[in-house]
């Protein structure tokens, strides 16, 4: 007998079927490009949104763009890391 489908994933289960890691996951929550929900303490990601993202056009994931500055969980919110070449110029 088979068990139910499931209809939202927890972030690391998220992370597995996606080939990723927790942290990368976590930044595309952050950034927009994966939607969730969050319930309580837990964040869930809907089954939907899984396939979603598995079938869209491949692209770069890092480093992300939120409003027009780079992200990063190391920068304050609104401030942008610089590279060291950039901090050169």
């Amino acid at each position: 007998m088979s068990s139910p489908a499931k209809f939202l994933y927890r972030r690391e289960e998220a992370a597995d079927a996606l080939g990723y890691s927790v942290s990368t996951v976590d930044m595309l929550i952050a950034t927009g490009q994966l939607r969730a929900t969050r319930t309580g303490r837990r964040v869930l990601v809907p089954a939907a949104e899984i396939e979603r993202y598995a079938k869209r056009p491949p692209r770069r994931l890092w480093p992300p763009k939120v409003d027009g500055k780079t992200w990063s969980r190391f920068a304050r919110p609104g401030e942008t890391i610089k590279t060291p070449a950039e901090a050169t110029l």
